[in-house]
């Protein structure tokens, strides 16, 4: 995987996540700092996973139809997307970033929030989630995650968004999770100059 811009997470091993930067990357990357710094070892310290979204919510990494595939509701979806942000979130573990545009079935114009929850083997157990943002918005640009969890990003649209990921009532699992047309009511946008 190739790397764009990168954070340090809140674990022991300080990793250390990356983005791709361009939107066909379709996998997330990182560095075991902790493990470099004790072997000096590169290759077995980093590592990368596909981002899955578990459209059936089984709750764990199975099996999955690839991008070019028609999408089937009773298996994972493997998307390409890449971040082109990345910020660990200090409540839970996961990682978010965005991608200013996602290879589902074709490009969106308007991006996405993406949700990676790495799991205790990235690479074979992380799941992905992805969220749209409303209607009147796009382009994710800059991104943070602050003490509570919650996502603030830029949109090139001209607004500050904020993401609130507990706000959600319906699933986040099942076709529109593939789609990242679930949790709209997590949004709340202001219009620049903002608040």
């Amino acid at each position: 995987f190739a790397t764009h811009h990168l954070y340090f997470g809140y674990d022991a091993d300080h990793t250390l996540w990356t983005s791709w930067g361009g939107a066909t990357g379709g996998a997330i990357g990182w560095l075991n700092t902790r493990r470099y710094l004790e072997t000096r070892d590169a290759r077995t310290s980093q590592g990368w996973a596909p981002m899955i979204v578990d459209v059936p919510g089984w709750g764990r990494r199975g099996e999955y139809t690839e991008p070019n595939q028609p999408l089937d509701p009773n298996r994972q979806r493997r998307v390409i997307s890449s971040l082109y942000g990345v910020q660990p979130s200090p409540t839970d573990g996961s990682i978010w970033g965005q991608s200013m545009s996602y290879g589902f079935s074709g490009v969106s114009p308007s991006g996405y929030l993406i949700r990676f929850i790495p799991g205790p083997d990235p690479t074979n157990t992380g799941l992905t989630e992805l969220f749209l943002p409303p209607p009147g918005s796009f382009s994710p640009r800059g991104i943070d995650v602050d003490s509570r969890g919650i996502v603030w990003v830029t949109l090139a649209s001209g607004h500050l968004g904020r993401f609130d990921r507990s706000a959600c009532r319906a699933p986040l699992t099942g076709p529109n999770a593939a789609t990242g047309e679930q949790c709209r009511e997590g949004w709340t946008l202001f219009r620049y100059p903002a608040p």
